[in-house]
């Protein structure tokens, strides 16, 4: 960690003193130890397993109908547009849509040891997304995209998880502002962040993103997004992880794409085991350019995590399987129509769950759920 920082130190007085930095791309990227991300999450121990990775779905606001809405939540009652943003055709079913599912691939990394920096970013003019649906695919595309794509039984998944519901999970954070909800679909709970943050297509991170797969910074493109499926063992349940994939190299390796002046590795590790990614790259951000473009590995991040806390990523999962099974037991005789907001006090080391309001739940109306979640699947 000190060297990356000395770098990022060196990168810093560079481009203040007006002379040329090469792109670094951080050693552990380019050496023998990067090994797949099988191989990487197996140094988690007994509390997490890798058992399948399902595959790829994208999602596509542009096919949404755009309207104006009052609520995150509302457009997801449409059962229509949840199709159309799958790429997919609505039909009177069952089943609920023709025709096959569209391909989705994550665009493709450029090599980052043949990019020039510094890069200054483009001034563009603020092209900000509405919170949640549309341009974000409502939580209930996870569970069908599973079970109607990649045939997955839901009754025989526990939870449903992604990035920050393991972050959340395993650092066990008491903040106000970060708000979960966990309600039930099929037999699998769902848990997932109550409130989607404001993204905007103009931002750094997204001109930084762009660039790194080979697009103009300019472009503000569609805000078409692509998402993997995995399924895991996490502790003594089974799990269906869901994660966003910015891009693909030319080894396979999935890869997340980040361009903050800080990053929280501990937050990173968890998006990267929940979306199957293999690899980080990071665009370090100095004024008004990108100075350093470097890449690193699961593997290297996690061990650099254990460096300052032996045992670190592992011991979360264990915290994480703790919370799952104290979730798991409290949802037993709690009504299953309902959704449930999350939270952990200073006080307590589990989990507490609250009603809450059903017009916050996650999904869409039962009789919408339904018809997407039938309790025998039917396929096109």
């Amino acid at each position: 960690m000190a060297v990356a920082l000395g770098r990022v130190a060196g990168a810093w007085f560079a481009v203040c003193a007006g002379t040329s930095i090469a792109t670094r791309v951080h050693e552990a990227a380019r050496s023998p130890r990067c090994g797949d991300f099988a191989a990487a999450v197996k140094d988690l121990g007994g509390s997490f397993e890798l058992l399948e990775r399902l595959g790829f779905y994208a999602w596509n606001p542009n096919q949404v109908p755009q309207r104006r809405v009052e609520s995150v939540s509302s457009i997801d009652l449409e059962l229509e547009n949840v199709l159309r943003g799958l790429g997919l055709a609505p039909t009177r079913g069952p089943p609920v849509h023709s025709g096959a599912w569209p391909e989705a691939h994550p665009p493709r990394l450029v090599n980052i040891s043949e990019l020039q920096v510094p890069r200054s970013f483009v001034s563009l003019p603020p092209r900000p997304l509405r919170k949640g649906v549309p341009h974000a695919p409502p939580p209930v595309s996870v569970p069908f995209v599973a079970a109607q794509r990649f045939s997955v039984d839901l009754e025989g998944i526990d939870f449903i998880l992604d990035g920050p519901s393991l972050s959340f999970l395993g650092k066990h954070e008491v903040s106000k502002r970060t708000a979960f909800t966990a309600e039930r679909v099929r037999g699998a709970i769902l848990i997932l962040k109550s409130a989607r943050e404001q993204q905007d297509l103009a931002d750094r991170a997204h001109q930084f993103r762009r660039w790194v797969t080979g697009v103009p910074m300019e472009a503000l493109g569609s805000g078409q997004s692509v998402w993997h499926l995995q399924l895991a063992r996490i502790g003594g349940f089974r799990a269906l992880l869901v994660g966003e994939v910015d891009a693909v190299d030319s080894e396979g390796r999935l890869a997340l794409v980040g361009a903050d002046r800080q990053v929280s590795w501990r937050t990173v590790v968890f998006q990267m085991i929940a979306s199957g990614c293999g690899l980080y790259v990071r665009g370090t951000p100095v004024r008004d350019q990108i100075a350093q473009v470097a890449a690193r590995d699961l593997q290297a991040v996690m061990r650099s995590l254990d460096r300052l806390r032996p045992g670190s990523v592992a011991g979360r999962f264990q915290r994480i399987a703790e919370a799952l099974e104290s979730i798991h037991t409290s949802m037993v005789d709690l009504p299953k129509l309902r959704p449930y907001s999350l939270s952990f006090s200073p006080w307590r080391g589990s989990p507490s769950l609250s009603r809450i309001s059903q017009w916050r739940s996650l999904l869409p109306p039962p009789n919408v759920t339904s018809r997407l979640l039938p309790a025998t699947p039917v396929r096109a």
